[in-house]
């Protein structure tokens, strides 16, 4: 046996080593880690919101429409699910302690847009909808969805109706709503900015009114820590813990500079990252 022969031979059994030690089924899976792949495409566009369910899927709803899909990271598809049963966008969505996916508020798209002399409604067609007229049209309906049967239904619905709010689950299995604004008509400007906050009773299925924030923020993040809830942002630079067994708000300490439309992470070690809209970051320390 030759020698060019002996080292080919070495070579590709240190490959296969390689490929099996390291998980790889091709060479070209050697090459993609740290790069970025397509995967399936879904089936509608929109401006939805995703979360991952307990069976590794991730589920993608509204986003100006009714439309769900659930992605399956095995096969890298998507498959159309059961549809909600109100149009909405600009909404959060969280997962469950029994699995199941919970959204609220967001923006069902019957605000008003203005031209140069009228004044019209639009719809979720609305072909100006980021007119600099475009008033949002927040909504205060809520739905579950359930994994095991692929169907939304209604369950209680918010005090208020909100949008840009944010909705965290609590450690006794009840869900926390925040801030937001609220927008109900048709006039540009005709919307408001809440510091009122409520919580979802997943035994019962019902919302109560728990204490206001501190100060009025939309846009801004909620982060669930060990036993509280840290709201920062919505254009402040004020942070607030809100405890859920007292369900009051305390002041914390605050940003070094505001911050709206910005990233709340929480790390392994407690602390909180929050980064942008700009470069800067900074870390809260519980």
């Amino acid at each position: 046996m030759t020698k060019v022969l002996r080292l080919t031979i070495t070579t590709i059994g240190l490959l296969a080593l390689l490929l099996l030690t390291t998980g790889g089924t091709d060479v070209q899976s050697l090459t993609r880690r740290g790069a970025w792949s397509f995967t399936g495409s879904l089936h509608v566009a929109g401006n939805h919101t995703a979360t991952r369910l307990k069976n590794g899927k991730v589920l993608v709803a509204g986003g100006m429409g009714t439309s769900a899909e659930l992605y399956n990271p095995t096969t890298g598809t998507w498959s159309l699910t059961g549809s909600l049963n109100i149009a909405r966008f600009d909404f959060p969505m969280v997962l469950l302690p029994n699995g199941q996916a919970l959204i609220a508020g967001g923006d069902d798209g019957g605000g008003y847009c203005c031209s140069v002399s009228t004044l019209h409604k639009t719809g979720l067609a609305s072909t100006i909808p980021f007119s600099p007229c475009f008033c949002p049209h927040s909504i205060g309906a809520v739905e579950r969805y359930d994994p095991t049967t692929g169907v939304w239904s209604f369950t209680g619905r918010m005090n208020n109706a909100r949008v840009f709010h944010t909705l965290t689950p609590l450690p006794n299995n009840k869900v926390l709503a925040a801030g937001g604004e609220r927008c109900l008509n048709i006039y540009v400007g005709n919307c408001k900015t809440l510091s009122s906050a409520e919580v979802y009773d997943l035994s019962t299925g019902t919302w109560t009114r728990t204490a206001d924030l501190h100060s009025t923020r939309l846009g801004h993040t909620a982060t669930r820590l060990t036993s509280t809830v840290l709201v920062a942002g919505g254009g402040l630079v004020s942070s607030e813990l809100y405890n859920a067994t007292t369900g009051t708000w305390s002041l914390t300490g605050s940003m070094n500079e505001a911050r709206d439309g910005n990233t709340a992470t929480r790390l392994a070690n407690g602390q909180v990252l929050v980064a942008g809209p700009d470069a800067s970051a900074e870390l809260y320390t519980p």
